[in-house]
C-alpha cells in the first residue's frame, strides 16, 4: 500500500516552525507508522495462522498486535521522545501535552479469522484533542488520514488520494445513521440507547467500518456503543478533519473511558445529542 503522501495537503518548504508545517510533518510520521504497522501485520495476516490467546478482559491478542505496537512505540521513543503514548497493549507513557494513541490491530477476531475486516489505527492527541487521526486497512487496500487544518483523504487499492467531506445534511427527516457494532448486537446490549437512535433518521447498514461513513458523506451520524481511546481516536482525527464533530454523549470532546460516543457531520450534532438524551 503507498503511503498516502502528503502532496495533497500543500507546501511545506521554508516553514519548519510554521505550526501548519509542524503539523504536515507530524502527519507524514504518522503514515510512515501506517506503512510500518502494514508490512508487519500483513506478514502474519498472510501467514497460516494468527497465534493469539484471550486476555484477563475477554478479548484476543496476537503476537502481531504487540509486535506492532511495541516497535510503533520504541520508534516514537527515539524520534518523538518528549511525546507520550497509549497503546491497547502496553499502556501508558505520559507526555508533555501530547501524545500517540495507537490500536496495533483494530479487528483482532477478523484478523485471527482470516477476514479482512481489520485496520491498524494510529491518531495525535494535543491538549486533549485529536488533531491528526489514521485508519489504515491494508487486506482490503484502503487507507484514510486527516488532520487539522490540512484535511481528510481516502486512498483504495494505490488509486490516487481523493478528498473526504461530512455531508451537509441538517434536518433530522432526512438524517442517516448507522452504528457500531452491528443493529442487532447495538440492541442486544443497549435497548433503550437503540429506540432512541431509531428516531434519528433512517438507517443505513454499513459497507466498511460506519464511523468512516460520516467522513466519507455517506451517513450523517454514527453511534460507537463502546470502546477504549484506542479503538476510536484514529476516527475521530479523520471525521473532524473532513468536516465532523465528536463527543461523547454527555457533549464531552475529552479522551476518557468506555460509553456510547456521537460522530456527526456537525450539522445535526446537537440534535442527536437531545434526541439521544431523551
Amino acid at each position: 500500500m503507498t503511503d498516502g503522501s502528503l502532496a495533497e495537503g500543500g507546501d511545506r518548504a521554508g516553514q519548519a516552525t510554521h505550526p501548519l508545517a509542524e503539523r504536515r510533518k507530524d502527519l507524514d510520521l504518522g503514515l510512515h507508522m501506517a506503512n510500518v504497522a502494514d508490512r508487519m501485520t500483513m506478514k502474519a495476516f498472510e501467514s497460516e495462522s494468527a497465534d493469539h490467546e484471550i486476555k484477563a478482559d475477554g478479548t484476543p491478542v496476537t503476537d502481531a498486535d504487540r509486535q506492532v505496537e511495541a516497535s510503533l512505540r520504541a520508534f516514537l521513543a527515539t524520534d518523538r521522545s518528549d511525546d507520550g503514548f497509549m497503546g491497547e497493549e502496553t499502556g501508558v507513557k505520559p507526555g508533555r501535552g501530547r501524545r500517540w494513541i495507537v490500536d496495533p490491530i483494530d479487528g483482532t477476531r477478523n484478523y485471527i479469522a482470516q477476514r479482512k475486516g481489520w485496520s491498524t489505527l494510529i491518531a495525535l492527541e494535543e491538549e486533549h484533542q485529536v488533531t491528526i487521526g489514521i485508519a489504515s486497512a491494508p487486506a482490503i487496500g484502503c487507507r484514510w488520514w486527516g488532520a487539522d487544518a490540512i484535511g481528510a483523504y481516502s486512498r483504495r487499492h494505490n488509486a490516487e488520494a481523493v478528498s473526504l467531506l461530512t455531508s451537509a445534511t441538517s434536518s433530522m427527516e432526512e438524517a442517516r445513521w448507522t452504528c457500531h457494532p452491528s443493529r442487532k448486537l447495538f440492541r442486544d446490549h443497549s435497548p433503550e440507547l437503540a429506540d432512541r437512535l431509531e428516531l434519528c433518521g433512517r438507517y443505513v447498514k454499513p459497507r466498511f467500518h460506519p464511523i468512516l461513513m460520516v467522513a466519507e458523506g455517506i451517513v450523517d451520524l454514527c453511534v460507537q456503543l463502546s470502546g477504549q481511546p484506542w479503538d476510536y481516536a484514529g476516527f475521530i482525527g479523520v471525521v473532524t478533519a473532513a468536516g465532523g464533530t465528536f463527543s461523547y454523549l454527555d457533549g464531552s470532546t475529552v479522551l476518557g473511558p468506555s460509553r456510547p460516543a456521537l460522530f456527526t457531520n456537525g450539522h445535526v450534532h446537537d440534535e442527536v445529542l437531545h434526541r439521544l438524551s431523551g
